[in-house]
Formats: C-alpha cells, sequence, structure tokens
C-alpha cells in the first residue's frame, strides 16, 4: 500500500489533485518538511497536493507506476478529479513521466523538478541527434525508458499539446547538462531556473516559481 500525506477532497468535483513524487532516498514526508505541501494550500485553493512514497527500487522496476493507477489516480478519478497534475523531483520526475507516457490522456499537466531523464547514453544520443527538436534517434520500443523519451520527444514537439510539461532547474545541477537538452526544448514560459545545485533548497525555490507560473493551467474552474 502506498503511503500518502495529505487529504483528497470528499467532494472533489471541479477540483484538480496534485500528486507529488519524491527524489531517491526521500520520503513523501519530506513535500510535509519542505513546506511544499503547505505552498500549493496557501496559493492554490482549488488544488489537493497529495504526496506519496517511492523508493529506488520502486521507480526503477516500474512497481509505482501500478501503485499509483490502483492506490491514488483511480480512487481520484471515482471521486470526481476535474485535473490530476504529477510533480517529480529528480527521479520522482522520471517517474512522473514514465506514468504520464503510459496514460495516454490521463495526466492534465506535469511539474517537474530537476527531472532524471533516464540512462546517459539515450540522453546523449537525443544531444548528438541535435536535441528534441531536430529529430529523435532511433528507439527501442520493448524498453520502457525508451517509450518515455519518444513520447517526451513528441510532446516536446507540440508544445499547446496536453499535457503541459513545467521544468525547474537550478544552474548549478550536476545533472543541468542532461536536463537542458529538455529545457531548451520547451516554451521558456514553461522553464524556471535559479542559482543552486541538486539540493532541497534549490529546489524548493524552483517549486514556487512553478507553482505561480503553472497556476492558471491548475484550476481552480471558472
Amino acid at each position: 500500500m502506498m503511503r500518502c500525506f495529505g487529504e483528497p477532497a470528499a467532494d472533489a468535483r471541479g477540483r484538480t489533485l496534485l500528486i507529488l513524487l519524491p527524489p531517491a532516498r526521500a520520503s513523501a514526508e519530506a513535500f510535509v518538511t519542505h513546506g511544499w505541501i503547505d505552498a500549493v494550500r496557501r496559493r492554490l485553493p482549488g488544488v489537493d497536493p497529495v504526496a506519496v512514497d517511492a523508493d529506488v527500487d520502486r521507480y526503477t522496476h516500474g512497481t509505482v507506476l501500478d501503485d499509483l493507477e490502483t492506490g491514488v489516480i483511480e480512487p481520484a478519478r471515482a471521486a470526481g478529479y476535474r485535473r490530476l497534475w504529477l510533480a517529480g523531483v529528480s527521479l520522482g520526475g522520471f517517474g512522473s513521466l514514465r506514468y504520464a507516457a503510459q496514460s495516454g490522456d490521463g495526466i492534465s499537466g506535469l511539474l517537474l523538478v530537476a527531472p532524471y531523464l533516464g540512462a546517459r547514453p539515450d540522453i546523449k544520443a537525443i544531444r548528438a541527434a541535435g536535441g528534441w527538436n531536430h529529430g529523435f534517434p532511433p528507439i527501442d520500443a520493448t524498453d520502457a525508458d525508451h517509450r518515455m523519451l519518444s513520447w517526451l520527444a513528441r510532446r516536446v514537439a507540440e508544445p499547446d499539446r496536453a499535457p503541459p510539461i513545467f521544468v525547474g532547474l537550478g544552474d548549478d545541477d550536476r545533472f543541468a547538462p542532461w536536463i537542458r537538452i529538455l529545457t531548451e526544448a520547451l516554451p521558456p514560459e514553461r522553464v524556471r531556473t535559479c542559482t543552486g545545485g541538486h539540493d532541497w533548497t534549490t529546489w524548493t525555490t524552483l517549486w514556487h516559481a512553478l507553482l505561480d507560473q503553472a497556476a492558471p493551467m491548475l484550476g481552480p474552474d471558472p
């Protein structure tokens, strides 16, 4: 059973559920400790934040995706949530992308903070091809990570197509060279940067910036 922090609304009609996935070696409780849950509640009264636990093994083996579907997303749909957004940090960004890629039109949007994008050889192949805006290298359709990258490439090529993708990145993040391949292909208004590295202080600054930028899309209903 997936452990969660935050309570979905009893009557969710017209509301948005924002599901937060943690980075490696962190629990869902870190989103409470660092004020992410409170930041959503203060800024966005029509949005209900829920942070979920997921460890490295559940990300790499993909079991977190099944847990999300049965433990959080199916009940949210049944409760009447109109929009379901995913937010992920580092490896949690990878999990968010993997779920969005397999769910079709089931996810309304993505907030990604310093997202891990998969194996470096795959990202190097995208860079060698000139980035996502210059064509995507051949992929192995039997590989889940490759399918996710292919899905992401199609979304980058059509920025007005749902779901919208917002990305935050610290200038000194150790994974910045790989993440910038994505941010450079996104519309500038969907990217936020700040001074800092791959750490909670930087991520929290970016979280506030992304919430402000994505607020009109997150809700509430007009």
